[in-house]
């Protein structure tokens, strides 16, 4: 499974919630579901066999998976034109909410294609968002992405970005994956405005909530300064977006996750660099203490298992001091 014996270990251990955020599992409208598995463990053999070093994925395997893409927009087109009914969803979370289960974190949000979009579209994918934790949930919900953000990328109106949220007590916790194609860059200050706007939203529906969390890839760079500016502005625009948004009612707005990398480019990536675009950030009721990390640290996949992200694990204390309560954070993408 996904480093299962890692969070298993830390399920069992002083937390009083384990979260697991997981991007890019998307789920698909296909007519043969069965098809994917055999792709699936051929994608998984190219990794373990072929692959250049850490993180690093072969050409032949990018070179299916753009076979596969292609392949799976030309199925849901023509599945399109049958009723919803007589379509089948292919969605990897349920999968992975199994193997997560099996690993101490038995509650998921998000499986069997929930965030499709409501409209009818042709060609179009869920948001790729898996929630998973060591207790259920009090109250959850998903805001998508507005379509004026979406309609900024031509890949991006086949999937249904947004932003996950869930309650635990009073802390409540966001999953968002932020776009990386090149196509999305000059739309990442309005995908920063609708972040906020979404957790406005977020915040009112939910008022015993006096400690937040953001977790994901935002695709904005801890670095300073960035090493791939053009691309990944740094993560600190967020952070300051967030509070000015929310201030003077909010405060203590802080990036917990260190400036490890957790992206390796790809091999057809060239000139990108490393870069650490998957964060944990909090912030707190003005009259409260700050959230503190007690720990941020980048988990290791020598198999290149995953994707060209690492794990990122982030132990925090959410009342600032640790003998009284803490929580661990893990953002996974596929």
């Amino acid at each position: 499974g996904i480093n299962a014996e890692y969070m298993g270990t830390r399920s069992t251990a002083a937390h009083d919630v384990v979260v697991v955020v997981v991007e890019e599992a998307w789920a698909l409208r296909v007519g043969l579901p069965g098809l994917f598995r055999p792709l699936g463990a051929l994608q998984a053999t190219l990794l373990r066999t072929g692959r250049f070093a850490t993180n690093r994925e072969p050409w032949l395997m990018y070179a299916l998976k753009v076979v596969v893409i292609y392949f799976v927009i030309l199925l849901q087109l023509l599945l399109a034109l049958l009723p919803r009914c007589l379509v089948a969803i292919h969605d990897p979370k349920v999968q992975l909410a199994e193997e997560l289960a099996c690993a101490g974190l038995p509650h998921a949000i998000g499986r069997r294609g929930a965030t499709f979009k409501a409209q009818p579209s042709l060609a179009m994918q869920d948001s790729g968002l898996l929630l998973a934790s060591s207790r259920p949930a009090d109250t959850h919900g998903f805001s998508p992405f507005s379509p004026e953000v979406q309609s900024r990328g031509q890949s991006e109106k086949l999937i249904n970005r947004g932003v996950f949220w869930a309650r635990f007590g009073d802390v409540l916790v966001f999953g968002v994956h932020v776009s990386g194609t090149e196509s999305m860059i000059p739309a990442l200050p309005a995908i920063r405005l609708r972040l906020c706007e979404i957790v406005q939203g977020a915040l009112r529906a939910n008022p015993d909530a006096v400690r937040v969390l953001i977790l994901g890839d935002l695709n904005h760079s801890a670095i300073v300064p960035p090493p791939n500016p053009e691309t990944c502005p740094p993560v600190s625009l967020v952070v300051q977006a967030l509070e000015r948004s929310l201030a003077p009612t909010w405060a203590n707005f802080r990036l917990l996750s260190g400036t490890e990398a957790t992206y390796w480019p790809l091999p057809c990536d060239a000139g990108a660099a490393p870069d650490a675009l998957d964060h944990a950030i909090s912030f707190t009721r003005t009259s409260l203490l700050p959230m503190v990390a007690i720990s941020s640290e980048v988990l290791p996949d020598t198999e290149c298992t995953l994707s060209d992200h690492c794990v990122l694990a982030v132990d925090i204390d959410t009342h600032g001091a640790a003998e009284v309560d803490r929580q661990l954070a893990l953002i996974i993408e596929l």
